[in-house]
């Protein structure tokens, strides 16, 4: 059975989706969005447990102008709620204990800043640039600084955004600030003193709800919503486009002049019968790093570290069962209950997929580590997990040749836009600036 055509149809109702949703109805378009779970948000997802707000998947939003824009003409903005100003101080794990990045004496005498290091800092304005169109995170810092900085700073730093291996994430794909400084300015260094310092200040925020009060504004504003909808083809017609869906055991077919997929890349691979074989292998392909986000909560007497600052990450180096934590009621105050802290861990990657067969082990090894790492005195008030299997797509190496092949693809079907964050970026940010 073929039902009501629309202007738009926009497949999964994740942040990309909704965003999508909201720009093409915007423009005056009829749009329908499809969801295949019973809410909206995707990842992003806030509850409440026991007098805690959680927030089950991003922690907090780093704004840019796009998204600055988009809160604005949703009437949320006065809703934001900025962190405290203690979170631009950020820590990293060495050698067993959380250590401020901050330029002062006890960083100076922890031994983290080798010689070498500033000597690398001082002479990379001098290397020559690279003629090379891709390589790997960590390829480009051992060329352009060393192995050390690798290591110490940046390799952490991957660890926090893409939960990833630098040996295999792309520059190009990833970083892409860092490989076009090289390419414009011939140098990171040289590039950091010419940068535009009018550029919008990016800064991490929520809101006094929690991230869900961007999700429910944008859904409010959507006139044709259906949940718990499975899309199970999508099929080119000599004008527009034709989607099979199931929806709670009752299958059915749109129709739809444009068609927007922000779907996981497994999916959108599967269910897309006019993408050549071979593309379908390489997008399904595209590997996930998984999660876990493990929430503990302790009365405040018992934490011996000092909550001054964002939380901490730690490099690969360092042999932690754990990726870092953050502070979240050292940043967010109103998320924990009173006389308690509230601190966040992250579980797994891709060196540490053992969290989906092994979970509660994982649990015990990162939640020990993280007592020793804080200097905590005390169990536990409070402890909760989520796993999410699929996570945080990897841009590894031949990641901007494969989106090429999928840049072909949307220009052979003019209407058919293909957007998630295995496109757009893993960034909120990026994935608003995406479909707006």
């Amino acid at each position: 059975m073929k039902e009501t055509a629309y202007d738009t149809i926009v497949l999964g109702g994740g942040i990309s989706g909704l965003v999508a949703a909201y720009s093409h109805q915007k423009k005056g378009k009829k749009v329908l969005l499809l969801e295949a779970s019973d809410k909206l948000g995707g990842v992003i997802e806030t509850i409440i447990k026991e007098g805690y707000r959680l927030e089950q998947g991003p922690n907090s939003i780093l704004t840019n102008a796009e998204l600055q824009q988009l809160m604005e003409e949703l009437g949320i903005a006065p809703k934001i709620r900025k962190n405290e100003s203690i979170a631009s101080t950020r820590y990293l794990l060495f050698k067993d204990m959380p250590l401020k990045m901050k330029p002062d004496w006890t960083f100076f005498k922890s031994g983290f800043l080798t010689p070498s290091m500033v000597w690398a800092f001082l002479t990379e304005l001098f290397r020559k640039k690279s003629t090379l169109k891709e390589e790997s995170i960590a390829s480009f810092i051992r060329r352009r600084l060393n192995a050390d900085i690798l290591n110490r700073m940046i390799n952490p730093l991957v660890t926090g955004i893409y939960a990833g291996d630098p040996e295999k994430l792309s520059l190009r794909a990833t970083f892409k600030k860092l490989y076009a400084m090289e390419q414009d300015y011939g140098s990171l260094v040289g590039a950091m003193f010419k940068r535009d310092k009018n550029a919008h200040k990016r800064e991490a925020m929520s809101f006094d709800k929690g991230l869900i009060t961007l999700i429910d504004a944008l859904g409010a504003t959507l006139n044709h919503v259906k949940l718990n909808t499975v899309v199970t083809a999508v099929k080119s017609l000599n004008e527009g486009f034709n989607i099979s869906y199931n929806s709670n055991g009752k299958t059915a077919d749109f129709v739809g002049k444009e068609i927007v997929s922000t779907l996981p890349a497994p999916i959108f691979s599967n269910i897309c019968s006019f993408l050549e074989p071979d593309l379908a292998k390489e997008i399904a392909a595209i590997e996930y790093a998984p999660m876990m986000l493990l929430y503990l909560a302790y009365p405040t007497g018992a934490v011996g570290q000092a909550l001054d600052g964002f939380g901490y990450l730690n490099a690969q180096q360092e042999n932690q069962p754990y990726l870092g934590g953050i502070w979240t009621s050292a940043i967010f105050p109103e998320v924990a209950k009173k006389g308690t802290h509230l601190f966040t861990l992250f579980v797994g990657g891709v060196h540490n997929k053992a969290i989906l067969t092994k979970p509660k082990e994982a649990i015990i090894k990162a939640k020990l580590a993280f007592e020793k790492h804080m200097n905590i005195s005390s169990e536990t008030t409070f402890q909760h997990h989520y796993v999410v299997e699929k996570a945080i797509p990897q841009f590894n190496l031949g990641y901007y040749k494969l989106m090429e092949k999928v840049d072909a693809v949307e220009k052979s079907y003019p209407g058919f836009q293909i957007s998630g964050n295995w496109r757009t970026g893993v960034a909120i940010g990026d994935c608003v600036a995406g479909n707006l």
